[in-house]
This record gives structure tokens, sequence and C-alpha cells, in this order.
């Protein structure tokens, strides 16, 4: 993806209010935040950069691009960035933008000021922030870690931690811990042991002072190289572990995204290759074409 995959806003012809949903799609674009959707051809699922959700984007037959019910965006202004990024990807923007008509009424609203209609010099109060510092997201369910493993990074499923957030672009994969995992690939995290650099955090009001843990701590990351290069990282095949645990549960759609991001090709299962050697050492197996079946899962020869 080039550094510039959209080109200047100005050149698009869209209205200025789209400015925003024009920037966040190139940043969508950069993080190759989209893929199809697991179940349905029509579909992409599209992270998305302010919600603890990821997007679900109907390509119609005709051209038109509809994001789903969650987008606020799309709702009020009949296109957001996640289909503006899902239209570059297919190469249909131009169709996407000649066809698009903007609510005025809606235009308008967006870009009155926020203060509106309040009294002039009136301000919001303020209330004096207390500092606590607030680690949700980051806690792994495994509170050890040891040394000689903190630099390499793990294949974890989402839905086996705390994990909420991605430490390296910032993005929420859901609400709260206890929420339902986004669908694959991105129920997915890369964990490592770091020590963490956050701000601490006071109930209305946020420190401008960085902090560092003084231990190491879990923290995740999207199963994205750009994710990971947020926090001056990198990821490939040498140093990223999967479990044979993990490994055994990973669908196409998880291989896919990691041999694409890192050169990490995920083996099938050492299980699924013992049962092809003892098939075919001890010939117990009469049926050829389920020895040949296993011999296409175990990538060896029938």
């Amino acid at each position: 993806m080039t550094s510039d995959p959209l080109g200047d806003f100005c050149d698009s012809g869209l209205p200025e209010f789209l400015q925003g949903s024009w920037e966040n799609a190139k940043t969508i674009l950069k993080l190759n935040g989209i893929s199809r959707h697991p179940t349905d051809e029509q579909k992409y699922v599209v992270i998305s950069l302010c919600q603890p959700i990821v997007h679900a984007i109907h390509v119609k037959p005709t051209g038109a691009i509809a994001c789903d019910k969650e987008c606020y965006r799309f709702k009020t202004h009949r296109i957001c960035a996640h289909a503006i990024s899902v239209a570059k990807t297919l190469d249909i923007l131009d169709f996407l933008i000649s066809h698009y008509n903007p609510n005025i009424e809606q235009a308008v609203l967006s870009a009155m000021p926020k203060e509106s209609g309040k009294k002039p010099g009136q301000q919001s109060r303020k209330r004096k922030s207390q500092s606590v510092r607030d680690t949700r997201g980051w806690d792994d369910i495994e509170s050890t870690q040891s040394n000689n493993e903190s630099s390499n990074y793990r294949v974890v499923f989402v839905r086996s931690t705390k994990a909420t957030t991605c430490y390296g672009c910032g993005g929420k994969v859901r609400d709260k811990p206890s929420s339902d995992p986004p669908p694959a690939p991105y129920d997915i995290f890369l964990c490592r042991y770091e020590r963490r650099v956050y701000r601490k955090k006071g109930r209305f009001s946020q420190s401008t002072t960085l902090n560092i843990t003084t231990q190491e701590e879990a923290v995740y990351y999207h199963p994205i190289q750009k994710c990971l290069s947020q926090k001056f990282g990198e990821g490939n095949s040498d140093n990223i572990l999967v479990s044979d645990n993990v490994k055994s549960q990973l669908l196409d759609f998880h291989r896919q995204i990691l041999l694409r991001e890192f050169g990490l090709r995920v083996n099938v299962s050492f299980a699924i290759v013992f049962c092809w050697k003892v098939l075919r050492s001890k010939e117990v197996c009469s049926n050829h074409l389920l020895l040949k079946e296993v011999a296409l899962l175990s990538n060896m020869p029938p």
C-alpha cells in the first residue's frame, strides 16, 4: 500500500464535511484493515478506528456500497470511511463518488459549532481530576511469563484474554472483556510482554505526562504489521509463536493474514501428520479416498 492510497481530498469532488472520513479511510487502507466476510461473499469486514467493533460492508451487484447499522456516519450521510476504503480496494471509488448525493440538512448540522445554543462566554464546568491509573484492556488471564520469551509475540485468541484494545493503533476490538470478540481474522491478537507506556487517567481528563511500567506487562496488537510498528516492533516468522492449541483452531482467514503480514506460514497440526504416517505405514486404510484427503490436509504425497 502506498503512503497516500487515496490521494488529495480536494481532487475527490466530495463535500468538505467528508474530509475526516477521507482521512480515516486512508488510515484503514494503510493498516490493511479490510478482509472478506467469513460467510457472505458480498460483504467485507472493516476495522473501526473509533468503536469497539468491526463493520460489515455490503457490496451490492449494482456497485452500491452500504455500511452496517452501527456506523453513525453512514446512517447520517450515506457514506463513510469504511465504504470509501472498500470502494478503493475494489477499484470502484469513482463509481461511489459519482453516485453520491449529499444530505444538505445533515451537512449543515455537522458543520455547526459544538457550543451552538450557549450564551456568549459560557464555559463548560470543569471538575477536579483524580489521577487514577486505568489498566483495563491490558490484563491477561495469565499473569506470568518467562523472560526468555518476552521478546517474542504469541498468537492468542481475543476470547482467551481480557484485552479490549490494540496497544499499537489504540483501536478497540470490543467494549469490555465480557463482550463477544470480532469476527475472523480480527479475533486474534499478537501478545508480547513489554514495559508499557501510558498516560495517567482521571475521571474527566487525561494527564500529559508519559509513564512507563516498572515491570513487563502483557500488551496486545492487531495481527497487522503497521500496529506493531506503532510501538517500534516488527513481526516475522522467527519471533511469532503459535502454540499447537491455537494452531488447531486457526481458520484460513487467520492463516492468510499471518502469511500476508508477517510471512508466517502456519503448518497443519502434528496430529494430522501423525495420522497420515500411521495410515500409510501400517496400511490400515482401505479407503484410498480417505487417505488422499488426509494427505491433502497435511501437504504430504498420497
